[in-house]
């Protein structure tokens, strides 16, 4: 059994599994590792590499 949904409170890999089942993310990591949208439509990286902008899909509240 789970002890928490709350994504930031999980030590083990069930709640992790079952969170991923509720809650979408702003983007998914591929096995490549590459990053997919999800929640994102779009980032974009400073110059500096110090400022990310995401763009969310439209009616998302975040």
């Amino acid at each position: 059994d789970a002890d928490t949904l709350n994504p930031q409170e999980q030590t083990t890999s069930l709640p992790i599994n079952m969170c991923e089942l509720i809650y979408d993310t702003l983007f998914y990591q591929t096995p490549e590792l590459k990053l997919e949208p999800r929640l994102a439509t779009k980032y974009e990286v400073s110059e500096d590499g110090l400022t990310y902008t995401i763009h969310l899909r439209k009616g998302i509240k975040f």
